[in-house]
Order: C-alpha cells, then sequence, then structure tokens
C-alpha cells in the first residue's frame, strides 16, 4: 500500500477493504456495467452514456442523488494494486481530497443502483439514474 492510500483510509473512518475475490466480482459488475474506453485507460466512454452529468465540485453530488447519504459506494482505483474499498457517499464527500489522491482516476460505484461517478484528473462526471 502507499502513504496516500493509508491517509485515504484514516479519512474515511468507517470502510471496509474488499477481499480479492470480492474485488474480482466487483470489477467485472463494473466493466458490464458501462461502456469503457477502448483506447485501454480504462475510463468510462461518456459519449455512449445518455443519462449524465458534468460536476463543478464533489458538493454537487449531494444535489444529484436522490437517496441517503449513508447509501453504500464501492471505492475503485485505476491502480489495482490497491483494494477496493467499501464506505458510505456520505464518507467519500468527507474525504474525497484523500481518496481521489491515491491514483489519477477513481470511479465510486453504486452496484445496488448501478451509478457511477468518475474523477480524472480533469473532470468530475455522474451518471444521473439515481
Amino acid at each position: 500500500m502507499s502513504i496516500l492510500f493509508d491517509e485515504a483510509l484514516e479519512a474515511l473512518k468507517e470502510v471496509r477493504v474488499l477481499k480479492d475475490e470480492e474485488s474480482k466480482e466487483v470489477i467485472d459488475h463494473f466493466i458490464s456495467s458501462f461502456p469503457i474506453q477502448t483506447s485501454g485507460s480504462g475510463r468510462i466512454d461518456w459519449d455512449k452514456i445518455d443519462n449524465k452529468v458534468s460536476l463543478v465540485s464533489v458538493q454537487e453530488i449531494k444535489t444529484q442523488i436522490d437517496f441517503g447519504l449513508t447509501e453504500k459506494c464501492l471505492v475503485i482505483w485505476n491502480d489495482e494494486s490497491h483494494p477496493i474499498l467499501e464506505t458510505t457517499i456520505e464518507n467519500v464527500i468527507h474525504a474525497f481530497d484523500d481518496v481521489t489522491a491515491v491514483s489519477f482516476d477513481t470511479w465510486i460505484f453504486f452496484p445496488k443502483s448501478n451509478n457511477v461517478i468518475e474523477n480524472l484528473s480533469s473532470s468530475l462526471k455522474m451518471t444521473t439514474l439515481f
């Protein structure tokens, strides 16, 4: 692990680290749920998603979701050496800078509603199927 990963864990407070097999299942679900760019970047191909919004700040997430902030979500990084984390969206919003500092690209995945927030160094986007 890295120092930045450890800091994210500490900032999230209530978090569960997924085991390898569980992480593999999450990745399979994630990849089958969203169109991924064919460039090999692993990023979502937003041109193929109709219900989406670009966000200016992380605080806008609160206005886009229609469930409670205690909803469980999964934090996925493009650096697969970091395990997937389960926490709440409230914790992610509170610790957003620490969470997104771990790796260049970060996805906040809501498997229950099949939604995602993608944070790249240049943009913050989310599906709006909540």
